[in-house]
């Protein structure tokens, strides 16, 4: 299995060491954007791509426009052009991450087949993985939330925000976030 992780720090060069502890703990690392502070892992379902104005995209699965798949190149420049209007055209079940000039971004697919989950770490820093596990290894709290572990009891699933970790929580289904340079979510 796959999966994409990444990081916004406060400085520039922190997060690096972030990265790479999320790096270290994701099986099988694959590729690492060094301009963006992205990481995809696994070997299937998951694609990173870099474009000409430094802009760079992780996508975990798959998209689709009508009953057409979508790459994560086409992917990128679509974002270019239309921004997070595009993920209301999109089909398919994906989690995202996109660098470009105006911010870093993050969305999970309207179903919510995949994950997304973001953690503020100590120091500040933003970092966002397809698994929680890599938020832990890169400085996440462990604290369980009961809450949440009981509502999955109940429900059979914990709904987002909430997850069984306090540190950590999921974007919902079809659901986006800006983190950087301002915050802002839909």
């Amino acid at each position: 299995m796959g999966g994409l992780a990444g990081c916004v720090a406060p400085t520039g060069d922190g997060a690096a060491p972030l990265l790479a502890a999320m790096a270290r703990a994701a099986a099988r690392p694959r590729h690492t954007v060094r301009s963006s502070s992205l990481l995809v892992f696994g070997a299937r379902d998951v694609e990173l791509v870099e474009d000409d104005a430094g802009g760079a995209l992780a996508l975990y699965g798959y998209a689709r426009s009508g009953t057409t798949r979508i790459d994560a190149a086409e992917l990128l420049a679509r974002w270019r052009r239309q921004g997070p209007a595009l993920l209301e055209r999109l089909g398919g079940e994906l989690s995202i991450a996109v660098v470009t000039d105006e911010g870093v971004w993050i969305a999970r697919d309207r179903i919510g087949a995949r994950p997304m989950y973001l953690a503020t770490l100590p120091g500040g820093a933003r970092a966002f993985a397809t698994s929680m596990r890599l938020l832990v290894a890169a400085g996440a709290r462990r604290d369980v939330d009961v809450d949440a572990i009981v509502r999955s009891l109940v429900l059979g699933y914990v709904p987002a925000p909430q997850t069984a970790l306090r540190a950590v929580e999921q974007l919902a289904p079809g659901e986006w976030r800006r983190l950087a340079p301002r915050p802002l979510a839909r």
